[in-house]
């Protein structure tokens, strides 16, 4: 029989405790780097997805693009266009800044001083957001799907600057999950319909066939991660920016 490390005879040791081992230290450094742990989850499904999902699907929506459901998702998928969200951001950071400027009262000039930090936010987040997703977009370079169904094409032209090769990730999923991170941070009361709209217009992508699976899951993980690493520095220089409505001020 072979002897262990203590001079004892018995089996060899199972492996099992190394492996729960380097599972919990896995799952400590996953906890400490959580943002870094879903960029690495979001990238292996991108890669399982476009391995296996995302051709087949692009041509089955292709050939099924007369129906309802596809008209009801091209009429909803441009709400992911970013120039809305900036416009939408900015009047707000304007208003907010010209009613600080009149408020007759302190407090109201506060408050809408924080509203425009709130405003100013989102705008940077969104900023933040859309150069990351530009960036890895040329770097990548990945064809869209018209060149699948117009000559078969499905692959790769890193550092191309031709509009059809820059597929991933999506830019309209990226916005939309960008402002409704924002949101959710700034005003969370409404958090379901933000989380439901981001779906609804990330899915609109893949429906009408302008991206892939993939494109639109790396699009949402970009526009979460920039919007939290934005928020990390606003919180970090100049405090929170939730807006507290009245009402939450009287039930707290």
């Amino acid at each position: 029989m072979p002897r262990n490390a203590s001079g004892r005879t018995g089996q060899p040791s199972s492996p099992l405790p190394s492996i729960g081992l380097a599972a919990s230290r896995l799952a400590a450094w996953a906890r400490c780097h959580r943002l870094v742990a879903w960029g690495i989850a979001a990238a292996a499904l991108s890669v399982v997805c476009m391995l296996s999902i995302d051709r087949p699907l692009a041509l089955a929506l292709k050939a099924s693009e007369d129906s309802d459901t596809i008209a009801f998702f091209r009429v909803i998928t441009d709400v992911g266009k970013g120039l809305h969200w900036f416009v939408a951001a900015a009047l707000l950071w304007a208003y907010a800044q010209i009613a600080a400027q009149l408020a007759l009262l302190v407090e109201v000039e506060r408050r809408f001083r924080h509203i425009a930090r709130s405003a100013l936010f989102i705008l940077c987040a969104l900023a933040a957001a859309g150069v990351a997703n530009s960036v890895l977009k040329w770097i990548i370079g990945r064809l869209r799907p018209r060149y699948l169904f117009e000559d078969g094409a499905y692959g790769f032209v890193p550092f191309s600057m031709d509009f059809g090769a820059l597929s991933f990730p999506s830019g309209h999923t990226q916005t939309i999950w960008t402002f409704a991170t924002a949101l959710l941070l700034v005003l969370p009361r409404y958090d379901l319909a933000y989380l439901a709209i981001a779906v609804l217009i990330g899915a609109s992508r893949v429906m009408v066939t302008a991206h892939y699976v993939s494109d639109v899951i790396m699009g949402a993980y970009v526009g979460i991660a920039m919007t939290i690493l934005v928020h990390r520095q606003f919180v970090r220089r100049g405090g929170p920016v939730r807006i507290v409505m009245a009402r939450d001020r009287a039930l707290a």
